[in-house]
């Protein structure tokens, strides 16, 4: 438990509150980040930085007076874990970043909770399904990348989304169906069928979350990903810890999907409460936002942080070749690690 509540403190860094701010950092100051932290691991005292480097912590917003060199390595390592890819160290476009993944999903959860037509859900479906493809892309194990990878990225991204939105306009239809025949006498309740519609953009995209992430990340699957032992000497690639990445991933993305149940509902009772949120369209349209918002900005590091990022297993339930490693350094290699990918 103590181990998930430290995963959990770091996904907080990631894409949890304390993680806007670095969405507000230009390109030129994560590089300059990025460069203070490979002088540190070179060795290089921060008396010795060149004027560059200082230009790189004014940028940080780092005060020379005010904050020790332990203050302003943490505050670039902070910056580059929420910016950069931790395989490829490339930075991550701004809107795939997990630091935005609340502040999008907010308007998102919005929209598709707020939907009660085949064509508005169809709609939000699609941006959601389209963001999130992107996302898991950017966010992926990027150590099977090979070049020339557009075509298939493309292939992928219109399989994800056009397989997801499309679960959810059959589901949108079943519950105007459902709510049509409930009203006639010919179902349950009426309740249930309300029930039901509310219910449907959480099942939407639970059922598309496996198809999206399996293709957008399909190389993890048919190629693997490198494995590393506990120095970071890389040993090979896995299919196995390639599927295990892909699959845990599934499951944390659908698991984070869980306050779409019960947000319309408790929305509904604030509703019934304040006569504002009654009369005033704004008024509710911002609780709505705030709400979800709300509920994303804690669900999801809490969801995420069920399996770490740097995941590992032990070498007996990976391919054969790797059961029996030379040792490291004279110690028994035991478990591998790689990147699980977010």
């Amino acid at each position: 438990m103590e181990q998930y509540w430290h995963r959990v403190k770091s996904m907080m860094d990631i894409c949890g509150p304390p993680s806007w701010p670095s969405l507000f950092y230009s390109n030129a100051s994560i590089l300059e980040a990025k460069a203070l932290l490979q002088k540190e691991r070179l060795g290089l005292s921060n008396q010795m930085a060149t004027s560059q480097a200082n230009v790189a912590n004014e940028r940080l917003g780092l005060s020379n007076q005010m904050e020790t060199s332990k203050e302003k390595l943490a505050n670039a390592l902070y910056l580059t874990k929420a910016s950069l890819h931790p395989d490829t160290g490339d930075i991550i476009p701004l809107p795939f970043r997990m630091a935005a993944h609340v502040p999008v999903n907010a308007v998102l959860l919005v929209g598709m909770l707020s939907s009660r037509t085949v064509i508005t859900t169809g709609l939000w479906q699609f941006l959601n399904q389209a963001f999130n493809a992107l996302q898991f892309y950017h966010n992926r194990n990027a150590s099977s990348e090979t070049p020339n990878d557009n075509n298939i990225l493309i292939a992928s991204f219109l399989g994800a989304v056009t397989g997801s939105v499309g679960v959810g306009v059959l589901l949108r239809k079943a519950a105007i169906r459902y709510e049509m025949f409930a009203k006639l006498g010919r179902s349950l309740s009426i309740r249930s069928a309300s029930i039901f519609a509310n219910c449907v953009p959480f099942l939407a995209a639970a059922a598309g979350k496996p198809l999206q992430i399996s293709l957008m990340r399909q190389r993890e699957i048919n190629e693997g990903v490198e494995v590393f032992d506990q120095n970071g000497v890389a040993r090979g690639k896995s299919i196995i810890a390639g599927k295990y990445a892909v699959l845990t991933t599934i499951f944390t993305r659908t698991l984070y999907l869980a306050p779409m149940l019960w947000i319309p509902f408790i929305q509904s009772a604030f509703e019934k409460r304040f006569t504002i949120l009654q009369t005033s369209p704004r008024a509710s349209l911002i609780f709505y936002t705030v709400h979800c918002a709300f509920n994303s900005a804690f669900v999801t590091p809490l969801c995420i942080a069920v399996f770490s990022q740097q995941a590992s297993l032990p070498v007996e339930l990976l391919e054969l070749e790797y059961h029996n490693l030379p040792r490291s350094e004279g110690e028994r290699i035991e478990r591998l690690f790689f990147n699980k990918g977010l």
